[in-house]
Formats: structure tokens, C-alpha cells, sequence
């Protein structure tokens, strides 16, 4: 079981309970004073992915090692300007961070260079008529990815 606490995440063997809460398999600390808001996990190519999005609107994407290590794969940044709330993956190799800055990003982890400023939905710059009423800013919080079946849509 992968956990977020803090600004820290943590591997536990949950095979073995009376250890659970005093023992972590492997610790890592990836914006050390940064609180972790979300934590996401990924199986693809062999390998376990996790990512994690923090207040500084970093995220984070590490592969769980044989050894119980968290090795860094990407840091995700200069897209969030304030606090990166949720961090999803799609298949194996997007994902998908929002935060408090009203922008919802599409990562190509395959390629980080095509993830420029078209991957960018701003919920701000959008109108929705005259009709719309806003009684909260529009904070995401919440959210889920999913391939649609029709030709690996998104």
C-alpha cells in the first residue's frame, strides 16, 4: 500500500498488519515542507508510477524500485501557479493535474515537450453565458481520467 502523509510518501507491506502503522517499506519526501494533496498509482511497462501533486504546484512522478525506493521520473512544473490539488493517470502515459489556479493540464509523460501551453484548459477564460451563476470560484476538486474505447479518445 502506497500512503501521502505530509509532505512525505510511504510503502506498506500489507500482508503483514501488526507493522502497518510502524514500519514503512520506503520513504520519500519529494518537496520537503510542501504539504501532498493527491497521490495516484500506475501500472505500465513493468513497472509501478506514482504520482503526486503538492501546495507549490509541483508535481511529481517517481517508479517504485525493487528495493522499496521511489525513484524520480518527472517533476512537473511552471504550469500551476498556486496549490496542485489532483494528479490522475490516464493509461500509460498521461496524466492529469488541477489546482487552485482554475487550470486543468494534460502531462504527455512520454514526451514532456508536447505538453506546452495547448495542454492547458483554463476554467477562467471560458464563458458560460449569461446565465451562468458562480456562488464559488471554480476550484477542481475532484477528478477522474478514462480512455474512451472509440480509438484511444480522450
Amino acid at each position: 500500500m502506497v500512503t501521502a502523509s505530509g509532505e512525505q510518501i510511504a510503502l506498506y507491506d500489507c500482508r503483514k498488519p501488526s507493522i502497518i502503522l510502524s514500519h514503512a517499506l520506503g520513504r520519500h519526501s519529494p518537496s520537503p515542507g510542501e504539504e501532498l494533496n493527491d497521490l495516484d498509482v500506475t501500472l505500465t511497462g513493468g513497472r509501478t508510477l506514482i504520482s503526486t501533486c503538492d501546495d507549490s504546484g509541483l508535481g511529481h512522478v517517481f517508479s517504485l524500485e525493487p528495493d522499496h525506493t521511489f525513484a524520480p521520473v518527472h517533476t512537473l512544473k511552471n504550469k500551476h501557479s498556486n496549490i496542485c490539488f489532483r494528479a490522475r493517470f490516464d493509461g500509460d502515459h498521461f496524466l492529469y493535474t488541477c489546482a487552485f489556479d482554475y487550470k486543468l493540464v494534460q502531462w504527455n509523460l512520454q514526451d514532456l515537450s508536447k505538453s506546452q501551453s495547448r495542454n492547458v484548459f483554463d476554467l477562467l477564460s471560458k464563458s458560460y453565458g449569461p446565465e451562468a451563476m458562480q456562488y464559488n470560484p471554480p476550484f477542481i476538486y475532484s477528478m477522474a481520467a478514462f480512455t474512451c474505447p472509440k480509438k484511444g479518445s480522450r
